[in-house]
């Protein structure tokens, strides 16, 4: 993909040692990776979200008791009677309580399926975890296996200086 024009260079000097990380705690790295990944706090967003609707259908469970008052002064004031041409104040105040039977009855199936959604959503989450888990410990034995691997090739590499110096000094 490079340019015909384009200058290549070498990027890294694969010929010196390698800086092998520290690893560091298995259990440390999990935790990390699964904090930093967006997915698991959108699920936790889910599931408060799915929690406080369950708790929000719950008031469809019990009455709903209003509250009102208004006050007018006007000229004619319709609550009045007969109608007159003068100002004149009037007020009312009142209570009302409502209870809809139907939603009562739809709202305890309705929390349960929240419930399952929410408990679907935990599933998940942990699910996530897991699958965050495995792809850290995927990660980790592959570093283990290069640091086992840059340590062979060491090994190899003495042994073949060692088998040169030994035939240069038989040769001369």
């Amino acid at each position: 993909g490079a340019a015909p024009d384009e200058e290549l260079a070498i990027g890294e000097d694969v010929r010196g040692d390698v800086n092998v990380p520290e690893l560091g705690d298995f259990d440390e790295l999990a935790q990390r990776a699964a904090g930093r990944r967006g997915e698991l706090k959108a699920i936790d967003s889910g599931i408060r979200a799915k929690e406080s609707l369950r708790r929000a259908e719950a008031s469809a469970l019990v009455p709903r008791v209003s509250a009102f008052a208004t006050a007018e002064y006007a000229s004619p004031n319709p609550r009045i009677f007969p109608q007159s041409e003068d100002f004149r104040f009037t007020w009312a105040a009142g209570v009302q309580v409502t209870w809809i039977i139907n939603e009562s009855l739809v709202a305890k199936d309705t929390r349960h399926r929240i419930a399952a959604e929410t408990d679907e959503l935990r599933a998940d989450r942990i699910s996530l975890q897991h699958r965050v888990r495995l792809e850290v410990l995927g990660a980790y034995q592959a570093v283990t296996l290069a640091q086992s691997a840059i340590g062979t090739s060491q090994q190899g590499v003495e042994a073949a200086e060692e088998g040169y110096r030994v035939r240069k000094d038989l040769f001369a």
